[in-house]
């Protein structure tokens, strides 16, 4: 909490208790309000290395909630420094005193989040019905149903925003939309302001949102309750109905009005240190006797309450069971009172439920720099709960949705791509390995087959084969006699006996592969004994079984006769010649 100066608060508080002396004595000091541009004593630099910075310019002083971010136990500062009106009535100098003053105070810094809340009097916020739809047809619904409701609004001098609640009425497919509505003029002012002291903001938020937020963010919140927010022009109702936002009513009395019937009074010196934010010291004892001047305002007031309340009997609302005053009049026991005299229903100060990760649980209505930074607070609700943000109205964030979608796709489709290269190129060194690898070992059985075969080599490789393969075909004619004994032999029959067997080599041509060559042959001496009529069947199939054995072709009879042999009686004698294939020859040798 920044520091501030004595005298001046000492010396005017003598003036509030001594009236009779209050004409003579002089404070002897320059009041604490005519700080100069270039002073920084109320200010120290903050120890976060990560801040959010929420702003609100007042008539008489800046104020300023700093909140640590990116802690584990993160911590808040809060400043409020002096405005003289020469400084807060040209915008030129404003600019230059609050980058001067929040680039003392964020120097330390690495990242800073600015955000500024700002009252506007020409806010409008109500919760209206509108048909289920998406996207820009959401819009438009929004837009002309606002539109029948404010003559005037136009997009292009209007701020216009909503938030879709929640609930969904299923009986009528309708959605409830929170919509805003605010003239653009002082959201410029506001963004031209931190522009022009190179300040980029992060967010703008309504002080009336701020006092939304906070009640939604309360723990229990009755059936239906009734705000009241009191600013230095005017004056805020807003209605909650089965723990919803219902509207909001700006009302043109404010602070101003409630100093207005204390000029020219004796208590016009003192209104403007009670209703100061800069003053922390103790309310002034006479603060009964002002409020009995400044009652026809409160009056007022209670008389724009009672309005209200018989307006929301249309909107089928129950009535307030409390009312919440917000506001830098809310500490004014009197004020309360008076509201509740009025109104007959009970008042209290808007309580501001502490965020879980600052290290406060609750702030205290009755110590008056908290009530200052009461609806400050409050802000880190509104972005929570996805508030109305007033740099961006609804058709500017569309677009914007759409660049980020757009920036989006095309970024995720650049990663794709590098991610497609990244492993296209592992794919490659892998593939490079392997192949090295076979490269490396196909050498390698190279330099194991070394000598290489040459022509020489393979000629005279070629000359042993035709050696092995004469040799081999001269002993196969030493061996192909016994080799024909023997084939015959497996197919002797009982009633054919061979009597003699005659081996011809290369006697007889033979055509095998369109080429005619000498084959061997062999000429068969036989009889066939047993009775006479079956000696025609028996060489018959004597024949058919030569013919089938691979080792001869089929045998032509040269001579078939009966003799008569002792012992034998009648036989037939016959010749066959049968040529040997040189294939079979060759199988039977590998054989």
């Amino acid at each position: 909490m920044s520091k501030q100066g004595p005298s001046s608060t000492e010396q005017l508080l003598d003036i509030v208790r001594s009236k009779e002396q209050k004409k003579s004595v002089q404070p002897d000091t320059p009041p604490l309000m005519e700080s100069t541009l270039s002073s920084t004593a109320d200010l120290y630099q903050l120890a976060f290395k990560y801040a959010k910075l929420i702003i609100e310019i007042r008539k008489t002083a800046l104020c300023i909630l700093a909140v640590e971010q990116r802690a584990l136990h993160p911590s808040c500062e809060h400043f409020i420094i002096p405005l003289v009106p020469s400084i807060r009535n040209d915008d030129e100098k404003l600019a230059e005193f609050l980058r001067e003053k929040i680039m003392f105070c964020a120097a330390g810094c690495k990242c800073v989040e600015l955000w500024v809340q700002l009252p506007l009097d020409s806010l409008h916020q109500t919760l209206i019905e509108v048909s289920a739809a998406r996207g820009p047809q959401l819009d438009k619904a929004v837009y002309w149903l606002l539109k029948s409701q404010i003559r005037d609004l136009d997009e292009k001098t209007h701020f216009i925003d909503y938030r879709v609640k929640p609930s969904l009425n299923k009986k009528k497919a309708l959605l409830q939309v929170e919509a805003t509505v605010a003239p653009y003029a002082e959201i410029d002012r506001m963004k031209e302001l931190f522009k022009s002291a190179g300040l980029s903001l992060k967010g703008m938020i309504a002080k009336q949102c701020a006092v939304n937020a906070t009640v939604n963010a309360l723990p229990e919140v009755e059936e239906s309750l009734l705000t009241l927010y009191v600013d230095d022009e005017f004056s805020s109702i807003s209605i909650f109905g089965n723990n919803e936002f219902a509207f909001t009513r700006t009302i043109r009395t404010g602070i101003s009005s409630f100093l207005e019937p204390l000029k020219g009074t004796p208590y016009e010196e003192d209104s403007e240190e009670e209703f100061s934010p800069v003053s922390y010291s103790p309310y002034p004892h006479n603060s009964q006797d002002i409020f009995a001047l400044i009652e026809p305002v409160a009056l007022r007031l209670a008389r724009q309450i009672e309005r209200t309340i018989s307006h929301i009997g249309s909107k089928s609302i129950s009535t307030p069971k409390k009312i919440y005053l917000a506001g830098d009049y809310c500490w004014s026991t009197e004020f309360k009172d008076f509201i509740s005299r009025q109104t007959g229903i009970e008042t209290a100060t808007l309580p501001t439920p502490a965020p879980v990760n600052l290290p406060f649980t609750h702030l205290d209505a009755k110590n008056r720099p908290d009530a200052v930074f009461a609806l400050l607070y409050a802000t880190l609700f509104i972005e929570r709960n996805d508030g109305i943000n007033l740099l961006h109205s609804f058709s500017v964030r569309r677009k914007l949705n759409t660049k980020r979608l757009i920036h989006l796709v095309s970024t995720g489709a650049l990663a794709a791509g590098v991610l497609f290269l990244f492993i296209s190129c592992i794919w490659q060194f892998t593939s490079n390995r392997e192949l090295a690898g076979t490269i490396t070992s196909v050498k390698e059985k190279i330099e194991e087959m070394k000598p290489l075969i040459t022509q020489q080599t393979l000629l005279t490789k070629m000359a042993e084969l035709e050696r092995r393969r004469k040799q081999a075909k001269d002993i196969g004619k030493n061996i192909i006699a016994p080799a024909l004994l023997a084939e015959l032999n497996t197919i002797q029959s009982s009633k054919v006996k061979l009597l003699e067997v005659q081996f011809i080599a290369g006697a007889t041509p033979y055509t095998s592969k369109n080429k005619r060559v000498a084959a061997d042959s062999a000429v068969l001496d036989g009889i066939v004994i047993g009775e006479p009529h079956e000696f025609n069947t028996s060489l018959a199939m004597y024949i058919s079984k030569l013919g089938q054995n691979q080792f001869f072709s089929v045998p032509t009879v040269t001579l078939r006769e009966e003799k008569q042999i002792p012992h034998l009686g009648t036989v037939l004698h016959f010749m066959l010649h049968c040529t040997i294939s040189p294939v079979e020859q060759t199988t039977k040798q590998e054989k």
